[in-house]
C-alpha cells in the first residue's frame, strides 16, 4: 500500500501475540508530516503498556522515523506524568518534574540510541506539536488528564 491512510495493527500469524503497526511514510524533510501519525503510534504503544507489554519501535535504519516517534511518546508521557502529579498515582515511566519538549525528549532517546537523528522536517513537526500541546494546556490552565490521545484501537 502506498500513501497515507489510517495506521493499522496487524496480528501476524495465527495465535501470535506480536502486533505490528505499519505506517506507510516517507523519511523526507519536505514530504511527510510526522504529526499525522503521532497519535496512532502513541495509542498503540500506550495500549500495549497498559496491558503490561513492551513495544519495539523501529524503522529501516533506526535513525529518523523510529527515533522521532520515540521522542514523541516521551513528550506525551511527560504530559501524563505532569497531569498525574497532583494525584496519588505513580509517575508514568518514572517521569518526575516538568514536561519534556522536543529537545529534551530527543536527548533521552539519544542517551539510549546514539545515532538518533530525526530529519529536519520531523524535528520541526514535533517542535510545533510541543508548542501546540503547551498552548492547549495553558489555555485550560492545567494539563488535561488525557491530553490529545485518541481512544485505544479496538481489540
Amino acid at each position: 500500500e502506498e500513501g497515507r491512510g489510517p495506521a493499522k495493527v496487524d496480528h501476524k500469524g495465527s495465535g501470535s501475540s506480536i502486533k505490528y503497526l505499519t505506517l506507510h511514510m516517507v523519511d523526507s524533510a519536505h514530504v511527510e508530516d510526522v504529526t499525522w501519525f503521532v497519535y496512532d503510534v502513541i495509542g498503540a504503544v500506550e495500549a500495549e503498556r497498559l496491558q503490561g507489554g513492551a513495544t519495539l519501535v523501529h524503522c529501516v535504519q533506526g535513525v529518523s522515523r523510529s527515533c522521532a516517534f520515540a521522542a514523541a511518546y516521551l513528550m506525551w508521557a511527560s504530559d501524563q506524568a505532569s497531569a498525574a502529579s497532583g494525584q496519588q498515582k505513580a509517575p508514568l515511566l518514572g517521569f518526575q518534574g516538568p514536561k519534556l519538549g522536543y529537545a529534551e525528549a530527543l536527548a533521552r532517546v539519544k542517551a539510549r540510541r546514539g545515532v538518533a537523528s530525526p530529519n529536519v522536517g520531523f524535528a520541526a513537526g514535533l517542535t510545533q506539536w510541543a508548542k501546540l500541546r503547551a498552548h492547549l494546556c495553558w489555555a485550560n490552565h492545567t494539563a488535561p488528564a488525557q491530553p490529545l490521545l485518541p481512544p485505544p484501537p479496538p481489540p
